[in-house]
């Protein structure tokens, strides 16, 4: 028999300054915009390292209104490793329905890699089985290195998900 100790530790949703806070993101850009935003604020404090990829969850209310960013996981300059697992324990914790994922590339360049589109893939799944409304996956870069001068690549977009 395995016996394991499982200890949860309560993560405040991330905290929002400024025009972030109850923001409705109903497109990629207004969600690019608020990782942007939000990742400026944690660079500015010194809590995060810009050439680092970040995974985050935003959390939205049914309105779609932005209530929390949870950074899930930092990796090197060219991944970071996530679960399923990681990105809805906190999902499921805090009782949200509707989310959107993102991530950034520090190179700038927003176009997904092959392990992007297979995670996306495994977290729509994760979330039809958990009811949860998974809005969009975004990947955020900078509109001077995208060929398409967006900024951002939409997973829903571009019909992935």
């Amino acid at each position: 028999m395995i016996i394991r100790e499982v200890k949860t530790t309560y993560r405040k949703v991330g905290e929002m300054t400024g025009n972030l806070s109850d923001s409705i993101i109903d497109d990629p850009e207004k969600a690019w915009k608020a990782v942007k935003s939000f990742m400026e604020q944690k660079v500015e404090k010194g809590e995060l390292n810009p050439e680092r990829e970040h995974f985050m969850v935003l959390f939205l209310n049914i309105k779609n209104r932005l209530k929390g960013i949870e950074i899930i996981s930092s990796g090197t300059q060219d991944a970071t490793l996530i679960s399923p697992t990681c990105v809805f324990q906190s999902v499921v914790r805090e009782g949200i329905q509707t989310i959107v994922v993102a991530h950034n590339h520090p190179s700038g360049d927003p176009a997904p890699s092959e392990a992007d589109i297979r995670v996306t893939r495994q977290l729509r799944e994760a979330a039809n089985i958990l009811c949860v409304k998974l809005l969009d996956h975004v990947v955020c870069g900078e509109q001077s290195s995208d060929p398409n001068f967006k900024g951002y690549y939409s997973f829903r977009d571009s019909g992935l998900l």
